[in-house]
């Protein structure tokens, strides 16, 4: 094992300002000042972003049940043999288990009308293949049910924490 080089002697070596406390980095132009300020109203996309904003200082009391829900975009019923639910479009929620279905499809529809939509949860026997499953049609008196009594809780099927597949479409 060979020994550490000797220290080189001659000019010190520069050190640290301020007896050796080095400041804090600039953030956007605040050397070590207060924080910067935070508007209290989420941007736009956010995920904390509310329909119609937040009062400032009120919080939010979250349901105690979801379930998952997962929506094919896509024109053909998934059921159908020539549907490509493998390349299907989908998009995934967490949603109340306390709402009724017209609640859901008013949010899937992102605020239109949705008189003439239904909703239809798809069931999947495996190896690529689906089948149709409760049809409920906006109007209906069915659609004003709250989804625990559909069946749609976080348990679904024994206990099976699995998703729900559903598919927004015109009767």
């Amino acid at each position: 094992m060979m020994a550490p080089p000797p220290m080189p002697f001659g000019v010190p070596l520069p050190q640290p300002p301020h007896g050796g406390h080095i400041p804090p980095p600039w953030v956007n132009h605040n050397l070590g000042g207060p924080a910067p300020i935070i508007p209290n109203e989420p941007q736009e996309g956010s995920n904390i972003h509310f329909p119609g904003g937040r009062m400032p200082g009120y919080n939010i009391l979250f349901s105690k049940e979801y379930c998952c829900v997962n929506m094919f975009i896509m024109d053909t019923p998934p059921w159908d043999e020539d549907a490509k639910t493998d390349r299907a479009e989908t998009q995934k929620y967490h949603v109340d288990c306390n709402w009724n279905m017209k609640q859901v499809m008013d949010r899937l529809r992102s605020g239109q009308d949705c008189a003439a939509w239904a909703i239809t949860e798809v069931v999947e026997k495996g190896d690529g293949k689906w089948a149709r499953g409760s049809t409920f049609v906006y109007t209906s008196e069915r659609a004003a049910l709250p989804l625990t009594l559909v069946g749609w809780t976080k348990n679904r099927r024994d206990g099976d924490k699995g998703a729900i597949w559903v598919w927004m479409h015109k009767p």
